[in-house]
């Protein structure tokens, strides 16, 4: 009788490859954490971009305000941005809301160290987001135009 030859062939064992996998899972797992850190700081970084256009075109239309009516308008209701700064009315896209409200010079006058706090006009805008748990901005701005 004879006997089977067998021909031993090359293999990785059992071993090597739970190693190899092992390895390649906690490989993945890092990138992952690394990504979703990566992410929340990209959403930061736009939110700060995005506010700071908004504080721009907020500044822009405290300046325009010329007479009595116009700074009424102003302070009179809530304004409604979308996510990318832009004006809205359509309640579906809002993603910010800003709520302007003058600040009397007089309070002020001192801080910023004014000789002649009635020749300024400060507004207090607070910025939200209304569908994020982030806290309210609120920024302070002054035009040079003579006091209404």
């Amino acid at each position: 009788m004879q006997r089977a030859k067998f021909r031993r062939t090359r293999a990785f064992s059992l071993v090597e490859i739970s190693l190899s996998l092992g390895i390649f899972a906690f490989s993945i797992l890092s990138i992952m954490g690394i990504l979703t850190v990566a992410l929340d700081t990209f959403r930061e970084s736009q939110r700060e971009s995005t506010l700071t256009s908004l504080v721009r075109v907020i500044d822009a239309d405290i300046r325009s305000a010329y007479d009595e009516a116009a700074v009424t308008a102003l302070s009179a209701s809530n304004r409604y941005y979308d996510i990318t700064g832009k004006s809205v009315t359509n309640a579906v896209e809002i993603y910010y809301t800003v709520k302007l409200s003058p600040v009397a010079a007089s309070n002020t006058g001192t801080v910023f160290m004014l000789e002649n706090p009635a020749n300024i006009n400060l507004w207090s805008a607070r910025i939200t987001i209304p569908s994020s748990n982030a806290p309210p901005v609120n920024v302070l701005f002054g035009s040079t135009r003579p006091a209404l």
